[in-house]
């Protein structure tokens, strides 16, 4: 029986590893075809108008993985498929509402807010909002997948995703010869496309019933989560904002390359915290002090592993980027590594989140969180 656990777990984790390994090589992929057909400029009204659209995420917050994480493994039968449900429909209804707020208002703002606005740039924002909406979905089925042990469905869900944004992104670059646009069209038709095929899979898993008890739940839970991702969202709006208003955009599209690094290295701790966090999730609700044993060994390799990774970043990161950008976006190389150490150092607290997602502690992540 441990024995087809072991392989079970081996299996999960390649399928965890799967949409990490695609995602890293259709981003290394497109970068060279995006870079050819645009300049730093392009990106960097991309990386601007993504992150207003951000405020969405912190103000619509409802702790989905804080509820989710408290929750799952105590829940059973339609118990467990109606908390799914209200996950679902209430962070749908949050975001709905703090999007159409925006919506109205971005030809005020968005001159405001941007160095050297045009209108066209109204649009894109719209786009960008409407993807926002649609990877509500999208977030909240991807947990519950990891939660149900659902590997194969999750490793599809996570798949389409990278495909579809780069495939849709190289038509209007190539066939439709359109430009800036494109950025924004390529996640947009990759968010329809897992919302769709993610219901799919998780239609059998969902009990439509608004119940109060999850309700009140997400408002005790999740909502204390708010102000971590203020904090979060003010981190990852200042620079994007300062860079383009005291340099320019096309600055903001050399440091915007850089973080393309940034998110492939994040994929491959994201994998592996898929296949770790349920065990120390059951491990934790049940108390189980063997099995937290034998997961600390695990997470020790891991960062070994990791550590022997970082090197190979810091020696080969410029030549990586001179050879992808075609030389338009080397000056983004420095920065490659020190994402890799941020990313690196994030994998150290995967196992004291989940047991204070365990022990509903919301006030102390939100604390740590924010001083972080």
């Amino acid at each position: 029986m441990l024995i087809d656990k072991y392989m079970s777990d081996r299996k999960n984790f390649f399928y965890y590893l799967l949409p990490s390994i695609v995602s890293s090589l259709v981003g290394i992929a497109t970068i060279p075809i995006t870079t050819y057909f645009l300049d730093p400029k392009d990106f960097g009204v991309y990386a601007i108008l993504s992150a207003f659209v951000m405020p969405v995420v912190a103000l619509s917050t409802t702790g989905v993985s804080w509820v989710l994480g408290g929750h799952f493994y105590k829940t059973e039968g339609d118990d467990n498929r109606s908390l799914i449900f209200n996950i679902l429909f209430f962070d749908f209804i949050f975001k709905s509402f703090w999007i159409l707020l925006l919506w109205f208002l971005s030809p005020l703002l968005l001159p405001w807010l941007v160095n050297g606005y045009q209108a066209g740039y109204s649009l894109f924002f719209k786009l960008s909002l409407v993807t926002i909406l649609l990877s509500t979905f999208t977030a909240s089925i991807s947990y519950a997948l990891v939660l149900k042990r659902e590997a194969k469905k999750h490793a599809v869900v996570e798949i389409t995703g990278p495909i579809v944004s780069a495939t849709v992104t190289i038509l209007c670059l190539y066939v439709l010869k359109l430009t800036t646009i494109s950025l924004f069209l390529g996640p947009l038709g990759a968010e329809i496309a897992s919302v769709l095929i993610g219901l799919w899979f998780v239609r059998n898993s969902i009990k439509i019933n608004l119940d109060k008890k999850w309700f009140r739940e997400i408002i005790k839970v999740g909502l204390p989560s708010m102000p971590l991702e203020l904090v979060n969202l003010l981190s990852n709006i200042s620079d994007k904002y300062f860079v383009q208003r005291f340099m320019n955009l096309s600055s903001l599209g050399i440091y915007s390359h850089s973080t393309n690094y940034k998110s492939v290295f994040s994929l491959g701790f994201k994998a592996f915290n898929r296949v770790f966090a349920p065990h120390v999730l059951e491990g934790f609700s049940n108390e189980n002090e063997i099995k937290i044993a034998k997961l600390k060994k695990q997470l020790v390799k891991w960062i070994g592993l990791a550590g022997i990774g970082g090197i190979f970043v810091s020696l080969f990161s410029k030549e990586v980027v001179n050879i992808l950008s075609h030389g338009k976006f080397i000056e983004a190389a420095p920065l490659v590594p020190l994402w890799y150490l941020l990313i690196f150092f994030m994998g150290f607290g995967t196992t004291y989140q989940q047991f204070l997602f365990v022990r509903k502690n919301s006030l102390y992540l939100t604390i740590s969180g924010v001083l972080t």
